[in-house]
């Protein structure tokens, strides 16, 4: 009985080290690229609330929602702003080291996965 216990004990730690791609990481409020798109975040709901639709770029943010959009700095983070759905909808995305992350007014919160 003891040996099964041990064998199984084993054989779950291995499945588990294996499946760690694709596995959902937590994501550090440290993140460059996540702080950067939080207030765009805010923005971009607000653009919403008064216009019945998200923008189909953030450029439409400014200077209403937001003073200004530094396209050349969230491209240097890597944060990518993707309207979908018809702007029914949108995404922001980035990578940091092995992580993909998304943010969507959906979820509401940056769900990563290790990729």
């Amino acid at each position: 009985m003891k040996r099964t216990t041990i064998a199984l004990t084993a054989l779950a730690l291995a499945l588990c080290a294996c499946a760690g791609s694709g596995v959902k990481k937590s994501l550090s409020r440290d993140e460059p690229a996540a702080r950067a798109a939080m207030p765009l975040v805010d923005a971009v709901e607000q653009y919403k609330i008064e216009n019945g639709r998200y923008p189909s770029d953030l450029e439409k943010l400014v200077p209403d929602y937001a003073e200004k959009v530094d396209m050349a700095e969230l491209e240097k983070l890597g944060l990518r702003y993707r309207p979908w759905q018809q702007s029914s909808s949108y995404r922001f995305t980035f990578r940091s080291g092995s992580l993909s992350c998304t943010w969507t007014p959906e979820e509401a919160e940056w769900a990563c996965d290790d990729r």
